[in-house]
């Protein structure tokens, strides 16, 4: 995982060079993501647990911002978002399980611009808006559990056998330089993921940034 961080972002320097403005930082996130599916969706022996109900999980990441005009930049990020649990529903019968979620990678190229920056008690601060389009991956061994439903039944549930998809997302966030070139940078977004089954996110994030 460190390997593949470092190897894209060590392309990314090689390629913009040492002249250009950028930004580098190191993210926390927490993901909370939206109930999905419907009813509608049900399929018995195929989709008997259509619905999945709102559930979040944290993630840690990396993000290279290259400013290429006084408030226009481009840049990427990658980061890696940890398992949790969801509750996933049949209409049928009303019966629900607690299933494990997946781990997974979000990866995105991103443009973004500044506006309304001040200098408040020697502190810059500065507002933007980014968009980005990307992929959604999953890492690792994926298998076919076992869960016992609120209803005592035992179900399997099989991996996705889709491990890869599109992810976009559209946020603003506000930084601040605390020190020479180092700052903390507070953001909120909206996430897509186009998995198995489409989700989405609101997405809080927290990290440290060093401009060079």
């Amino acid at each position: 995982m460190v390997k593949f961080f470092l190897s894209i972002f060590l392309v990314v320097l090689l390629l913009t060079g040492v002249s250009y403005s950028a930004d580098l930082t190191l993210f926390g996130a927490y993901h909370s993501f939206l109930s999905s599916g419907s009813a509608a969706d049900y399929v018995v022996g195929e989709n008997e647990f259509p619905i999945t109900d709102s559930h979040g999980c944290f993630g840690l990441g990396l993000s290279f911002t290259n400013r290429v005009s006084g408030s226009l930049s481009w840049g990427i990020e990658a980061g890696y978002n940890i398992g949790s649990t969801a509750v996933i529903r049949d209409p049928s019968d009303n019966d629900s399980v607690e299933i494990d979620t997946y781990q997974h990678i979000l990866a995105f190229g991103t443009i973004g611009y500044r506006f309304l920056e001040r200098l408040i008690q020697g502190n810059k601060i500065s507002c933007f808006v980014r968009t980005g389009a990307g992929i959604y991956y999953l890492p690792g061994t994926l298998s076919t559990d076992t869960y016992t439903t609120a209803h005592n039944y035992i179900i399997e549930i099989e991996p996705t056998d889709k491990r890869i998809g599109f992810a976009g997302f559209a946020g603003a966030g506000v930084e601040v330089t605390v020190y020479r070139n180092f700052g903390i940078v507070l953001s909120g977004r909206y996430l897509y993921i186009a998995s198995q089954q489409k989700q989405s996110a609101i997405v809080g994030r927290f990290g440290l940034l060093i401009s060079f």
